[in-house]
């Protein structure tokens, strides 16, 4: 039986990461990414070198799941903070988790999250926060189904 393994992403994953990251801005971007971030192709190496920021960085968490040693999905969180008189004013804040299509619905996403959520507990930090894309139905009943709950939404406007 092949194991799926959950392991703190390092520099020798840079390249699965980079090209799993590539794989959902091509996902974002099939599904309507009006909501989203726009993505420029010609700047993908500038991804890579943003990734590897994070990696080495100790206020980032990059978890990647492995199957036979192939990496099959990523999530990626940091810590931030707002100003002192707000409540829970230091959280984490997934930026991005991706399982490829083959692998979705089998609790995968679940441990990267999870995953994630004891890093954050590790750190005292006591809420998690996300965003995504509201074309992105099958996101929200994921998140959902781990007790995520909406709390706001951020509308945007192009000017130019």
């Amino acid at each position: 039986m092949h194991e799926i393994k959950i392991i703190k992403g390092n520099m020798d994953d840079l390249e699965d990461l980079h090209q799993l990251w590539i794989q959902l801005i091509e996902y974002h971007h099939d599904i309507g990414n009006i909501g989203g971030f726009i993505y420029k192709s010609d700047r993908y190496d500038d991804l890579r070198k943003h990734l590897e920021k994070e990696i080495q960085h100790n206020k980032f968490c990059v978890m990647v799941a492995k199957l036979d040693g192939q990496s099959i999905g990523f999530a990626k969180a940091n810590i931030l903070s707002y100003p002192t008189f707000f409540e829970d004013n230091v959280f984490c804040m997934i930026g991005q988790i991706f399982v490829q299509e083959e692998f979705r619905g089998k609790g995968i996403g679940s441990r990267l999250i999870n995953t994630i959520e004891e890093w954050a507990k590790e750190k005292d930090i006591n809420q998690v926060r996300l965003g995504l894309n509201y074309k992105n139905k099958r996101s929200f009943s994921f998140y959902e189904k781990l007790d995520y709950k909406p709390t706001s939404i951020t509308l945007k406007k192009r000017l130019k």
